[in-house]
């Protein structure tokens, strides 16, 4: 039987907005499962091997940045955006 497990937690210390800390898929005796520490660490376990890394800390700005660099032109949008001037005249 495969089945997918999630839990939010309010960390100590933390703002109380929640934030997905670990996800794990189970399927029969094996299990993956991707975790985030507080200090941005991810670590991956899958079955007995494990691998981790360490994020850096990023502003939203660069967030926002880095997500919509890899979308490249998005023609839709700027259809709506001028649309909304033409609009507005």
């Amino acid at each position: 039987m495969s089945w997918v497990a999630y839990e939010f937690v309010q960390v100590p210390g933390e703002p109380a907005r929640p934030r997905l800390q670990q996800i794990a898929l189970h399927a029969g005796d094996w299990t993956v499962s991707v975790t985030v520490d507080q200090d941005r660490a991810v670590r991956l376990n899958a079955g007995s091997r494990e691998a981790a890394a360490i994020f850096p800390q990023l502003t939203e700005f660069e967030l926002l940045n880095e997500e919509l660099s890899i979308l490249g032109r998005d023609p839709v949008f700027q259809d709506a955006v001028q649309a909304a001037a033409e609009l507005i005249g």
